[in-house]
């Protein structure tokens, strides 16, 4: 009985406390700021997105530049300083640092065709 009792006197100030938090809810949701949180969402995805697209073109480049002159002190200790060092081992250790980097490349250029992809791109990797 005392539900039944709550729900016929209180009904007024039920409906006027709805009433009030949805003006409140209207007001703050005003046209202008409609879509502002997913615009808001896009651009912090793209910045994200574009920091890492930099940092592997980044790593990926320093990793080949690194392997180019670790092959290039082993061919000065082979040649000038007759170091017991073989062709066949810089050759190796030139060929992981360039793959390697190249991975870096490739990883660089999948952020880049999320972020802008073109019907080229994703026919490309598609075909993968």
């Amino acid at each position: 009985m005392k539900n039944k009792y709550r729900k016929n006197i209180y009904p007024e100030k039920i409906n006027a406390i709805r009433e009030f938090f949805t003006g409140l809810k209207a007001g703050f949701y005003d046209s202008a700021f409609k879509g502002l949180g997913r615009r808001m969402f896009e651009d912090l995805e793209g910045l994200f997105l574009d920091a890492f697209y930099t940092l592997f073109n980044l790593v990926g480049s320093l990793l080949i530049i690194y392997g180019g002159i670790r092959a290039t002190l082993g061919i000065i200790m082979i040649e000038a300083l007759k170091k017991p060092y073989s062709y066949q081992q810089v050759r190796k250790e030139l060929t992981n640092k360039i793959v390697f980097g190249l991975e870096f490349f490739i990883a660089a250029d999948v952020l880049e065709t999320v972020r802008n992809p073109t019907h080229e791109e994703l026919l490309l990797l598609g075909t993968w």
